[in-house]
């Protein structure tokens, strides 16, 4: 083992220090050699040991999570010191030192090197001097590092909008191409449905009602698509007039007479009699409403009640506007899904797609309603959320779909820049 003299080793890493504070740090200070692979200091550990690189190297590092282990801070070598953070801070170590090869270093305890710490000008200056060496150097590695992400960043956001441009353009291309074989299947199965012959034959009668039927699911099915085509690709063409929510809701609700009743379903309203008219384009608003009243009665189990209420609300800026609030006794979502089940095709749990119709309780459908519900909400300037307190088939927790519409002030003549 080599000879070595602790003040001598000291000297050059701690310029200007007196001799006196020198000396009483070489007299408590112990050589110690460690294999490579020796961790000297553990992130978040309590330590009470200063450390002076005699001969090898260290490595500094941080572990950081799963996608990044482990991350190289620094690489010590003889002169270089660590360990004092922790010291000087009276906390935990800040980081990971880890040998990769035989290494000697000279160690000194907490308290000597504290005791020269507190009187010795120089070696606090010469703290600080390495801290700020150590912090601009993270900073520089930090740069660099962020740099690189976001430019993987910008390579990702652009392959993802090309990505979703070309979605959005086939789902276009389907819709339309399926409409045109639609119109003619439809056409020639109402022929046969009058036809005398097909009328006399009940099976036959039968059969072209539910060829009716299926075109009629189909073409239900080619709407959506086109809307969220049109919702996607920032083509919708909104004529903005006075309009009465009430109404739109009582015009939902006919449409899911049928439904309601065969499935025992009760429907209420509360308080949409009440509200302002606002400026919308109806069309576009009903189907929002559809969508959210659709989704409630598919997730609502036979027996239970579909409420949608409304009131007046304060926004944040100090204007008004309408929030409605379509509730049902279903079976809820998690938390998980609340903001996903807006996002187009998906669907929580496991739909019968092929075997029931969309108002049957978990029926069937392609994932499109809520994605074209907050497309409307949006193109109108408002927001639309759910709450739920999570997904339970006994307990029917239930879902509550929250509407907020700007209550635009309606002035006889004015043109909205949207119609111009």
């Amino acid at each position: 083992m080599t000879d070595w003299d602790p003040k001598e080793l000291l000297r050059p890493a701690f310029p200007g220090l007196e001799e006196s504070d020198l000396a009483e740090l070489a007299s408590v200070a112990e050589i110690q050699r460690y294999p490579g692979g020796t961790i000297l200091c553990h992130e978040g550990a309590l330590g009470d040991t200063f450390y002076l690189i005699v001969e090898g190297h260290a490595d500094v590092i941080k572990y950081l999570d799963e996608e990044n282990p482990r991350r190289l801070l620094h690489r010590l070598g003889p002169g270089d010191f660590f360990g004092e953070m922790a010291l000087v801070q009276g906390g935990p170590r800040t980081a990971t030192v880890d040998t990769d090869g035989p290494i000697t270093v000279l160690e000194i305890h907490r308290d000597a090197f504290m005791r020269v710490l507190t009187r010795s000008a120089p070696l606090s200056i010469r703290m600080v001097l390495k801290v700020t060496s150590r912090l601009r150097d993270a900073d520089q590695t930090a740069i660099a590092d962020l740099r690189h992400k976001n430019q993987e960043l910008r390579r990702a956001y652009h392959n993802l909008e090309r990505l979703d441009k070309a979605k959005a353009d086939f789902i276009g291309l389907v819709g339309h191409e399926l409409r045109t074989p639609l119109t003619v299947m439809s056409g020639y199965a109402n022929m046969l449905k009058v036809d005398e012959r097909v009328q006399e034959e009940k099976r036959l009668s039968t059969l072209s009602q539910g060829i009716l039927v299926g075109i009629d699911r189909m073409q239900n099915i080619v709407d959506h698509i086109l809307d969220v085509s049109r919702i996607d690709s920032a083509v919708l063409q909104m004529r903005r007039v006075p309009t009465a929510v009430a109404v739109l809701i009582k015009e939902v609700e006919s449409s899911f007479e049928s439904a309601l009743r065969e499935r025992q379903l009760t429907f209420h309203s509360e308080g949409l009699s009440e509200l302002p008219f606002i400026m919308a384009d109806g069309d576009l608003l009903y189907k929002a409403f559809y969508h959210l009243v659709m989704n409630a009665v598919k997730y609502t189990p036979d027996g239970g009640s579909i409420t949608v209420s409304g009131r007046l609300v304060q926004e944040k800026e100090g204007d008004e506007a309408i929030q409605i609030i379509v509730s049902d006794t279903g079976i809820g979502i998690d938390a998980e899904h609340h903001e996903l089940i807006f996002e187009k095709f998906y669907q929580t749990g496991e739909v019968m797609l092929h075997s029931s119709g969309a108002t049957k309780f978990k029926g069937g459908g392609p994932g499109l309603g809520l994605s074209i519900a907050k497309g409307a909400i949006a193109a109108h300037g408002g927001d639309v959320w759910v709450e739920s307190a999570g997904h339970d088939e006994q307990v029917l927790p239930g879902s509550r779909f929250y509407v907020r519409l700007p209550l635009y002030e309606w002035k006889e003549g004015k043109a909205f820049e949207e119609e111009e």
